[in-house]
């Protein structure tokens, strides 16, 4: 006989906080994420992010900062600085994927989070 009390549960995450080293295109993409095609949707991935305990979120940052901010930023310092931009403090999060599209530069963040599982 169960309680029906949720439990909540930390979920080790498959993926770990690594160097970001963007290819000459300014893109990159962390090495365990699945080798999703182009036609993965955002749906699926986040179906994926959400099974693993994971919250993601998009970030854009253009090219209103300096390339030394986003560099420290991309390299994993997402917690708190005196010098970040506002919506730059991230704390927790670490970078799943960077996309340079024209001057845009799309990050995907992700961060472990605990999960709500039925008794």
């Amino acid at each position: 006989m169960t309680s029906g009390i949720a439990k909540t549960e930390q979920i080790d995450s498959p993926l770990k906080r690594i160097p970001v080293r963007r290819d000459h295109y300014g893109n990159w993409t962390h090495p365990h994420l699945p080798d999703w095609s182009d036609q993965t949707s955002s749906v699926e991935m986040e179906r994926w992010t959400q099974e693993k305990g994971i919250h993601s979120k998009i970030v854009h940052i253009g090219n209103r900062y300096s390339p030394e901010i986003v560099e420290r930023w991309l390299s994993g310092e997402t917690g708190p600085s005196p010098d970040w931009p506002a919506g730059f403090e991230q704390d927790g999060y670490m970078v799943l994927s960077v996309s340079q599209i024209g001057d845009d530069i799309i990050v995907w963040l992700a961060r472990s989070v605990k999960i709500q599982k039925a008794a």
